[in-house]
């Protein structure tokens, strides 16, 4: 491993960033809610929490100096 990493750090001046994409993954579930809220002062929180059915959305896009590259998002099976 020490080997591969001085190898990738040698090759590093060779790379071309206009070539390179960053991998972003992201995702939100319908079973996020707000655990904290505003009320007046004394008085508690009331609120509405939806209980989803837990779905899941998964965003995947690629990020390069170029701009936004094949943005994806998929619903996570059940």
């Amino acid at each position: 491993m020490k080997a591969a990493r001085g190898a990738w750090l040698k090759s590093q001046p060779r790379l071309d960033p206009d070539q390179l994409i960053f991998m972003d993954e992201s995702g939100l579930s319908t079973k996020m809610a707000r655990l904290r809220g505003w009320a007046k002062k004394g008085e508690p929180c009331r609120a509405a929490i939806p209980r989803g059915h837990g779905k899941t959305i998964i965003f995947l896009d690629g990020i390069a100096p170029q701009g936004l590259h094949r943005a994806y998002a998929t619903r996570r099976p059940d």
